[in-house]
């Protein structure tokens, strides 16, 4: 625990706790952006390539930080804090990233993919847009939060512009196959660490032995069934991923009419459908 502390006593360095949308928020929001850009011309020139580049870096950049976050919070608490274990919802796609670059199978690669571009960009995205209560008063973790999500977004943004899932609905039901199985391993993780009593312990905030903050999902909690609530919050989480794919179609449709419309000569137009496979 002596070495521990002389580590990250060297990193441990305290702020004030950034506001919503204040001078912090709103640097990382730009700096997601421009990355964004940048991505989107690298698209254009080699698909594969920079998807493969974009999910090393952000998931490798996404794991170095979760070190730091664990250890700073041990450091600073001088205890493990079992409440920070990374199998959190916005914890998997720095598991999955990885996976989806090893794995050969079409099937299930196509799975992690759609998993990725669906479920995690609307994680990502939902806290960047409204942080709650993520922010603290050491350096480190806000730097670590705006990476992590910011690199949720920027690896389900490089999978949908790269075109590497279509937007169907057997498309969706590969990617909710994999959040279903991600829930299971939270709920059985969830089970085995209250029975063993390592402290407060709620992956994905589905414990029937914990509390969710999430709004809407929390007053249902609280004034239904357990059963109730997870059946709402599996079908919540469906439900908003639904809603990501088919905006994002539309998005893509949209860039399609721009795109014809450029074009100067008639038979170089496009299908429609050959255009989104």
């Amino acid at each position: 625990m002596d070495l521990l502390h002389n580590i990250f006593s060297i990193i441990d360095w305290v702020m004030t706790t950034p506001s919503h949308y204040g001078l912090f928020h709103i640097i990382s929001v730009i700096i997601l952006f421009i990355i964004l850009i940048i991505i989107a011309k690298g698209i254009k020139i080699n698909k594969e390539k920079t998807v493969k580049i974009i999910l090393i870096v952000f998931s490798t950049l996404m794991l170095l930080f979760e070190i730091i976050k664990q250890g700073l919070f041990t450091h600073v608490e001088s205890a493990y804090q079992w409440y920070a274990f990374p199998f959190q919802f916005c914890s998997t796609p720095m598991y999955i990233a990885p996976l989806a670059l090893i794995i050969k199978n079409g099937k299930l690669k196509d799975a992690l993919y759609s998993f990725l571009a669906f479920y995690g960009l609307f994680g990502g995205l939902a806290v960047i847009i409204y942080p709650g209560d993520v922010f603290t008063s050491l350096v480190m973790i806000n730097i670590q939060t705006m990476v992590h999500h910011s690199g949720m977004i920027i690896m389900g943004s490089v999978i949908i512009m790269a075109q590497m899932v279509k937007f169907d609905f057997k498309s969706l039901l590969k990617g909710t196959y994999v959040f279903l199985v991600l829930a299971a391993i939270a709920q059985l993780l969830n089970y085995v660490f209250y029975y063993a009593e390592v402290g407060t312990f709620n992956m994905f905030f589905i414990s029937p032995f914990g509390t969710n903050d999430f709004p809407i999902l929390s007053n249902i909690q609280k004034n239904a069934p357990y059963f109730v609530f997870l059946l709402s919050y599996i079908l919540g989480f469906i439900l908003v991923a639904f809603i990501f794919q088919k905006l994002c179609l539309i998005l893509q449709k949209l860039h399609y009419l721009i795109h014809i419309n450029s074009l100067k000569n008639k038979e170089e137009k496009p299908q429609l459908n050959n255009y989104l496979k």
